[in-house]
């Protein structure tokens, strides 16, 4: 018999914050799920790139965006913003910053099958 379940980033969640960062994480059949909130003015490689000693964020994210506008840039490529509403996928290698004075929240999701695969 199926069971209903359910889990709640306000009790459940583990959170792990960098400056301008703060990122809440919890699973649930098998797969992961990370509620991130980045203030205004924050940059991957300037706010959590000198915690890790890394220059670009090494982890492959795919999810939705729930508030503000984030800018993403792989390599030398050309930025591209994703907002509210927007589902989104950023390959290992990028750098990333929030665009205005409005915090951005986004929920990454990663299956347990990603994560096993270096993916997550």
């Amino acid at each position: 018999m199926s069971e209903l379940r359910g889990r709640s980033f306000e009790h459940d969640a583990t959170v792990v914050t960098y400056p301008k960062t703060r990122t809440e994480t919890l699973a649930l059949a098998g797969i992961t799920y990370m509620r991130i909130t980045l203030e205004p003015g924050w940059r991957w490689s300037e706010c959590v790139g000198p915690e890790l000693s890394l220059t670009r964020c090494p982890k492959h994210h795919c999810g939705y965006m729930l508030a503000g506008r984030l800018a993403v840039m792989v390599d030398d490529d050309e930025p591209r913003e994703f907002a509210a509403g927007d589902v989104y996928e950023f390959p290992p290698g990028h750098d990333a910053w929030v665009v205005g004075d409005e915090p951005v929240v986004h929920l990454d999701i990663v299956s347990d099958d990603a994560s096993a695969s270096g993916k997550g």
